[in-house]
């Protein structure tokens, strides 16, 4: 899409949007609302802003917005009031206010959670009438729901007062000391209160509350609108300027100074080295400024200055102190908007130091925790994301945190493994972290895992084996072979790992106490082996099984956690699994944990139809927060609870609401308890009674990926009726069409006419299935209730003309500030960004050091790396890994001036040129000038994600033309060796490794990224082979970034004929899937080496994609032989015939029109790794043989891939 179009649509877009915002409150059928309230909320001991902002799902600075008298976060004071925004919503079309889901501790009741945690501002009657759990027995960890009520004001009182405060009354507050706290007359607040006793020291107030401001926002009015409205065109105009001005121009000035490539003064001024500096789409980190548009910049760690840290820290406090380490402390602190955890280093640790630096700026993962920034000044400052749900053993020890569940716990092994097995398997060099340990697992708030604390880290070379080093690390987690000589091998971390798993199953510390009364000890792994040794291993496990658990864990996954720690922590290094096995392992125990608990959610007025299936009134009840007996109530056919008919429709009461004012629904919450995806959601807990698009759309999950713990907001669409139909009808059922159901088949089930239910359901396509309708139900009596009417509150009338007046005062003073940000970014933003210094990237001016590449250097007075500070009156300077700026001379002489005989490719707008750069072996990519975005695309994807599966960028020049200097990768690309093209014959367990390894590449960048990346032109081509025969993918040109939970966008379509997926060639649709659909067909062409578009003839000029081709193999009534017949003749009859069949399958999985039934890439490489004789190093089924892998099983003649289940027509 053009920038013109880009800019058009975002004008469009914003432009409905503010008409919309607008015209709200005209829009809402179910009564009305207002955009906003204010809870009075009371601070109880021991309470503070982080307790309030979770349970109100806001931030601190949002509430500090309301409290300007409170001048520290970390210092507020008990026994007062705070104001909190919160939005003031129509709930049910009857009453104004707004539900909280509040995740229940150890201890609480109704009553609890109604006086402490919400203040009073809901009761305990209330709580009780919503929830549906035993009021003296609420389990810990429920999901219930809170209804705080609002008010949007009166006309009929005052038109001076537009936001109100939910006021509960303590013991001694009356009218007049609530008059003087508000600064609201008394006679007004009885006139707000009607009927109110303000002396009974109790009950919810309705008060007058001032803005942000400072000041009473006044009632606003339907006839302000009018005004609005004139004002609203006059801001579209403005709008569209403006945006003009800074998208347009602004795209306009990189493109004329890319142009400039002739000037060396113009790219000395504009194109400095690249910086670290943050150019992700979704913003700059921490506030830093924005990179200037004409400029090149890549991420980098921030550094911070000491002043900055210890503002954030409150002068490093013993209040922000939230960790001490053998290296240093570690405090909590707001820096530029985001939280973070400081950790303060002894100038004695600089070789800590410069390990966790060096490792932390060269990886990149989804399960290793972030490093944001560093500070050298007085002390050694490493500066990462703040993990909210402290470490792994705080958990496990009870510390005052949440209880983990089993299935939370095999969810964290499995991210942690996900984490080591990175940084052992997909870097280069490869890592070994040297110190894993329940402590330096960290937690977040979705209870996902992230290692931590990469101070011990040593780096290896690929295939190497073990090397000797000094010992450090912490005991009870220390291999033998570590312990006793200082072997180090990624199987340190393995054993360490080991030993982590023992203590999710026990909770009990790495080294144990045998007696409490004589100081013995011993570690957990002789325990463990001690237990299971018995000649009844299960019944030992129980024993040491976490007691807090309970009875609430399946055994035989706990057996199998413990034969795998068992595995791990092996005294002989050679037989402990790799971390890729452990990953595998994990994976299959957690899918087979199921989820044993789901939230709760709301009371009763509408109907959903459930296809019950494996379901049972228990579990529908849960789902659905309602009791059995209501269910009952309604479904009169029912005469047995514990056993219902497979596959019979249930009715469900619940309540019909306008959701957002936009629409009849209810919205419901539930917990996850195992790691799942939207389409399961939407089937097993619903029913499909919602859709996995409107899950997209309420939450921000990676929709194939749903973490642990998740709560995910669902919303499932009701009916109150229709007058202009009948209104004899005033109770309907929200029910899910079957695929085999029809108009005919649904009007004969309900006894109905087939034009009431069309004219019910207008848009509706009864013959097609899976399509929600809404029908006429009866209700407990059996009778069809009629349709209710309402009276509905009008605005008070108000003088048009003072509407009119105040409305285009709003829309004026949002014109002039859309003005002001408007030049803002056109003007002080470019002329800042000129300002800005860059990151000093040379070595300090007085040190000694030469800076190596890909190293953290630091100047040393010793081998151990303590500091000659009298060598630096300075703090010392930082260089940390980036892509080398070469000059154009340099890459001219390395390529004997891009000479054809050192020309080794050719792309649509790049020629590839071979070279030798500083040693080393290099692709030098020469771009042409137009191709500006690619350029751009490719430098910013490869300096930000780094695997061994992925072509590694040395650098880069911008002298004349664009150039890229990537590794080289000796043996061409796949497309050349399965064409022929004099490369070596490929045998088969050569390309279904190759498979594997570009399969590893992609699902790193779709999975194991922030932000997430889609490449959208995988072919062979874009496959680079190396001299050990592994692939790496390559061509960033194209790639799309995507939030990581975020789902599909439309975008431009650009790729390659024959690899495009239907969605994306025809509607621009981009997803992670569109790779998937790219990589099925290259498989498609490591079996045949045909290409993606063949000749369907040698005489016919018609031409046919490689997918029609397979699918029409596939149809035939001996597949196998057709198979047989497509597969590369070049390899004779060396290939296993089964292992193409799997091949072909899991080809026609990925390749399926439907993006959503497409496997995923985590999916693909657990089933590639299946296939490959590369899982042989270890066997996972040694402990697995009750369980398939858990995207696939291939056993005899049966190969299933998720949902898909192919079994073969013959023996193979």
């Amino acid at each position: 899409m053009s920038i013109r179009a880009k800019t058009i649509s975002l004008i469009l877009h914003l432009s409905l949007s503010f008409f919309l915002f607008i015209f709200n409150g005209e829009a809402k059928s179910c009564g009305n609302g207002c955009d906003m309230a204010i809870a009075s909320y009371y601070i109880w001991p021991r309470s503070n802003l982080t307790y309030v902002s979770q349970i109100f799902n806001l931030t601190i600075p949002d509430i500090l917005k309301y409290n300007p008298e409170i001048t520290s976060q970390y210092s507020i004071t008990s026994d007062r009031r705070i104001n909190v925004p919160f939005s003031c919503d129509c709930l049910n079309g009857v009453f104004l206010g707004h539900t909280f889901v509040y995740k229940t501790v150890f201890g609480d009741t109704y009553k609890r959670v109604a006086t402490m945690a919400f203040a009073n501002l809901t009761t305990e009657h209330w709580l009780k009438r919503v929830n549906n759990y035993d009021p003296i027995n609420i389990p810990d960890y429920a999901m219930i729901n809170v209804t705080v009520n609002c008010s949007c004001g009166d006309g009929d009182v005052s038109d001076d007062y537009g936001l109100f405060a939910t006021y509960p009354l303590r013991l001694g507050e009356n009218l007049s000391t609530v008059a003087g706290a508000s600064g609201v007359p008394a006679k007004l607040l009885e006139k707000f209160n009607p009927g109110l006793d303000f002396g009974s020291g109790s009950g919810i107030v309705f008060v007058p509350a001032r803005d942000a401001h400072g000041n009473f926002p006044p009632l606003k009015t339907r006839y302000s609108v009018a005004g609005i409205t004139v004002a609203a065109i006059f801001g579209a105009t403005v709008l569209a300027v403006c945006l003009y001005f800074v998208f347009y121009r602004s795209k306009k000035i990189e493109e004329e100074s890319f142009l400039q490539g002739s000037s060396d003064e113009y790219f000395n001024e504009h194109f400095r080295p690249p910086t670290l500096e943050k150019i992700t789409e979704s913003g700059p980190l921490f506030g830093v400024i924005s990179p200037r548009p004409k400029g090149i910049t890549v991420d980098k760690s921030v550094e911070f200055s000491y002043e900055e840290l210890a503002k954030a820290t409150n002068n490093f406090s013993m209040e922000n102190k939230i960790g001490q380490g053998g290296f240093g402390a570690v405090f909590y602190g707001m820096l530029k908007g985001e939280r973070a955890a400081i950790k303060k280093m002894d100038m004695q640790a600089s070789e800590e130091f410069f390990a966790e630096l060096k490792v932390l700026t060269h990886v990149h993962h989804l399960n290793l925790v972030r490093l944001i920034g560093y500070c050298v000044e007085g002390s050694l400052f490493l500066v990462y994301e703040y993990i909210e749900n402290g470490n792994l053993g705080e958990h496990l020890r009870g510390s005052g945190l949440n209880l983990l569940s089993w299935s939370t716990r095999v969810q964290i092994a499995l991210d942690a493994a996900r984490g080591l097995e990175y940084i052992h398997e997909h870097t280069v060099p490869l890592y070994i972290h040297r110190d894993i340990k329940s402590a330096n697992i960290l937690i977040d708030k979705d209870f996902r895992a992230k290692v931590a604390d990469f101070g011990l880290t040593k780096l290896t070379e690929v295939g190497s084996t073990s090397f000797h080093t000094r010992l450090v690390g912490t005991f009870g987690y220390m291999p033998p072979e570590y312990a006793q000589y200082g072997d180090v091998s990624p199987k340190v971390d393995v054993y360490a790992f080991g030993v982590v798993l023992y203590e999710l199953i026990s909770a009990k510390e790495a080294i144990v106490k045998t007696n409490e009364v004589i100081t013995e000890s011993k570690g957990l792994v002789a325990l463990f082996e001690d237990v299971l040794h018995q000649s009844s291993a299960r019944e030992g496990l129980c024993k040491v099984v976490d007691p807090k658990l309970g009875d609430d864990y399946p055994l035989d996954s706990v057996c199998k956690v413990a034969q795998l720690a068992k595995a791990c922590t092996h005294e002989n290094p050679q037989l402990r699994p790799s971390m890729r096995s452990i990953v595998v392992a994990l994976m299959t125990l957690s899918s087979s944990t199921e989820d044993w608990d789901i939230g709760s959610f709301y009371e009763n007025q509408g109907l959903v139809h459930l296809m019950s299936g494996r379901y049972n009134l228990t579990f529908i009840s849960n789902s659905f927060s309602t009791t059995i007996k209501d269910i009952l109530s309604y479904n009169p056919q029912i005469t047995d609870a514990d056993q219902i008919q497979y596959k019979s429709r249930v009715n469900v009461p619940f309540s019909c609401g306008c959701v957002n004012g936009k629409f009849m629904g209810h919205q419901f919450s539930v917990q996850i308890k195992a790691s799942t995806t939207y389409r399961r959601i939407n089937w097993l807990y619903y029913s499909n009674l919602t859709t996995v698009e409107k899950l997209q759309e309420l939450n921000s999950y990676d929709p194939n990926n749903v973490p642990v713990n998740a709560i995910v907001n669902v919303i499932v669409n009701c009916s109150c009726g229709n007058s202009h139909v009948s209104k004899d009808y005033g109770l309907f059922i929200t029910y899910n069409l079957r695929p085999h159901e029809n108009l005919v088949t649904v009007a004969n089930e309900f006894n109905l006419p087939q034009k009431l239910l069309e004219d019910y359901n207008p848009e509706a396509n009864f013959s097609k299935g899976n399509r929600l309708v809404f029908i006429p139900g009866k209700d407990q009596n059996g009778t069809y209730p009629p349709l209710r009417t309402s009276t509905r509150y009008s605005p008070t009338p108000m003088r048009i003309l003072g509407g009119a007046i105040a409305g285009i005062s709003i829309a004026a003073v949002f014109v002039v500030a859309l003005v002001a940000v408007c030049l803002y970014f056109t003007f002080y933003r470019g002329r800042k960004t000129e300002e800005d210094s860059f990151l000093h990237l040379e070595p300090y001016k007085n040190s000694s050091n030469k800076h190596v590449p890909g190293n953290a250097n630091f100047e040393n007075s010793s081998k151990r790396g303590s500091l000659n500070k009298s060598a630096s009156p300075e703090p010392p300077r930082i260089t940390v890994d980036k892509p080398v700026k070469f000059s154009y001379d340099e890459l001219a002489n390395a390529s004997d001036n891009f000479s054809t005989a050192y020309k080794i490719g050719q792309g649509g707008f790049a020629s590839v040129f071979y070279g030798e750069l500083r040693g080393e072996k290099a692709a030098i990519k020469k771009m042409d000038m137009q191709a500006t975005k690619e350029f751009l695309a490719e430098l910013k994807v490869l300096t930000h994600v780094h695997h061994l599966n992925l072509v590694r960028l040395i650098g880069y020049c911008i002298e004349g033309s664009l150039f890229l200097v990537y590794e080289y990768v000796e043996n061409g690309n796949l497309s050349q060796h399965l064409c022929g093209l004099g490369k070596a014959l490929l045998p088969w367990s050569t390309r279904v490794q190759i498979a594997l390894d570009a399969a590893r590449g992609l699902e790193y960048i779709h999975e194991h990224t922030v932000p997430v990346y889609i490449h959208r032109d995988i072919k062979s081509a874009n496959i680079l082979i190396d001299k050990n025969f592994r692939a790496k993918v390559a061509d960033f040109g194209l790639t799309k970034l995507i939030e990581a939970e975020g789902g599909s966008m439309n975008t431009g379509v650009v790729g390659t004929f024959g690899y495009m997926a239907p969605e994306y060639g025809q509607f621009g649709d981009v997803s992670p899937k569109i790779d998937v659909y790219a990589f099925g067909v290259v498989l498609y062409e490591l079996i045949s080496a045909k290409q993606a578009i063949i000749k369907a003839s040698e005489i016919a000029t018609e031409s046919m994609g490689l997918v029609t081709l397979f699918e029409g193999v596939l149809d035939e009534v001996d597949p196998i032989e057709g198979i047989s017949k497509l597969v590369d003749p070049k390899l004779g009859d060396d290939y296993p015939l089964d292992s193409v069949w799997k091949v072909v399958l899991l080809a026609k999985a990925c390749t399926n029109e439907n993006p959503q039934l497409r496997p995923s890439m985590r999916s693909i490489v657990v089933a590639l790794m299946t296939i490959s004789s590369s899982t042989a190093d270890w066997n996972i089924g040694a402990f697995m043989r009750t369980r398939a892998l858990p995207i696939s099983c291939l056993e005899g003649n049966k190969f299933q891939f998720g949902v898909y289940s192919v079994t073969l027509h013959r023996e193979i």
